[in-house]
């Protein structure tokens, strides 16, 4: 962007995405291009918009809204859809009444850009424990216990595992687990309700449970940029952008707050360009710049009280919010679900990187011949 660089180093993506009505022009440069875009197999070099010598400005508001969508073929019901993506630019000139006319010679841009988006699921393919099930009471499952020799069973349509008492190898008493027989993480695991009760019983249910919840999606973006003609000295610009992303997510597993994902991310560029005319046929262009993605991937933390139920200690004590979440539990079988956090789901970056360049180019007749060099300095923390 402007000549320097903006990829998350770890995400591999790009780290601020200015606003469309801040962007000058764009180019999607791929397989053979000019070594001063090296670094990349393909890559997109945008060039933020700049002020003029009128004041011009522009607001604006996307929406979109489940109550203008259309049910799709087999859907029950439309999850909610909330998105509303707005903001505004202005530029101009920087112009004050018997101070400083900058006409000609001093401009500014201002943007902002917001997204409030919340995206609804409405599924009914899982399949979760009955509250019965869950207090260790099997009785009522309508069918009889089947054990095979060494106490192990082989479900299908006419069988049923039942649980096995593993100090004896045989069912346990009318088929009830006793409570006192929980381990300590069962106990929390229900207490906390990770375990949804089935709500979809119905015939038209793939799954006996049905997951209905909107997720919010959230994204704030400025920038600022100052531009300023030097006469015979060449032109400057400075610019500054930071933008924040949080997003919630499901992936995979059914409790609900602590099943959900989040992300957050929070990005600087800033950047100092000089460009220069040495003569008539040879142009000097410098630029440094900073670039900063943080993110954070983690997860609805699990409070407190039930962290102390579990007795943990060590590392886990000493761990941030967003990585001190649940176990995952999951089943196998038809429509089969998860419970508890995601599983493996935490990780962090910060890659500040440093970068500063410097490019001649010289023109004579119909050619041109441009030479420079581009340092980047990024460590990851």
């Amino acid at each position: 962007m402007d000549g320097l660089v903006n990829t998350d180093t770890a995400l591999n993506a790009p780290a601020v995405i200015l606003s469309q009505d801040a962007i000058q022009e764009f180019k999607v440069q791929s397989e053979t291009y000019s070594a001063e875009y090296g670094f990349s197999a393909n890559q997109v070099n945008s060039v933020s918009k700049s002020g003029s010598n009128q004041l011009h400005g522009t607001a604006f508001e996307f929406l979109r809204n489940d109550a203008f969508d259309a049910r799709a073929p087999f859907q029950s019901a439309i999850p909610e859809l909330r998105q509303n993506q707005f903001g505004f630019v202005v530029g101009g000139p920087i112009y004050i009444p018997k101070v400083y006319d900058g006409r000609n010679k001093t401009f500014f841009l201002v943007n902002y850009e917001g997204w409030r988006i919340r995206n609804g699921i409405n599924q009914d393919t899982f399949n979760v424990p009955s509250p019965a099930w869950l207090g260790g009471d099997f009785s009522g499952s309508g069918r009889s216990p089947i054990v095979q020799a060494g106490g192990t069973c082989t479900p299908s349509a006419t069988t049923f595992c039942m649980p096995i008492d593993p100090t004896t190898g045989v069912p346990f008493p009318g088929n009830i687990i006793p409570s006192s027989r929980f381990s300590r993480l069962a106990k929390v695991a229900i207490g906390a309700g990770l375990f949804p009760a089935p709500n979809c019983l119905a015939s038209g249910c793939h799954g006996n449970y049905r997951m209905t919840t909107a997720l919010p999606n959230t994204v704030n973006q400025q920038t600022y940029k100052l531009d300023q003609q030097l006469g015979r000295f060449g032109s400057m610009f400075f610019r500054y952008t930071t933008a924040k992303y949080e997003n919630q997510n499901i992936n995979g597993s059914t409790s609900l707050p602590f099943g959900i994902g989040t992300f957050n991310e929070k990005s600087e560029s800033w950047m100092i360009s000089h460009t220069i005319p040495l003569t008539h046929n040879l142009v000097n262009s410098f630029r440094f710049g900073r670039l900063e993605p943080i993110s954070i991937q983690g997860g609805i933390p699990a409070p407190d009280s039930d962290v102390s139920a579990l007795g943990l200690t060590g590392v886990f004590q000493s761990l941030p919010s967003y990585a001190r979440m649940y176990p995952g539990i999951g089943f196998q079988g038809k429509n089969a679900t998860a419970v508890g956090s995601q599983g493996n789901d935490v990780t962090t970056s910060d890659i500040p990187t440093w970068e500063f360049s410097d490019s001649l180019s010289m023109t004579h007749s119909r050619h041109t011949i441009a030479v420079g060099f581009d340092y980047r300095r990024w460590v990851q923390k």
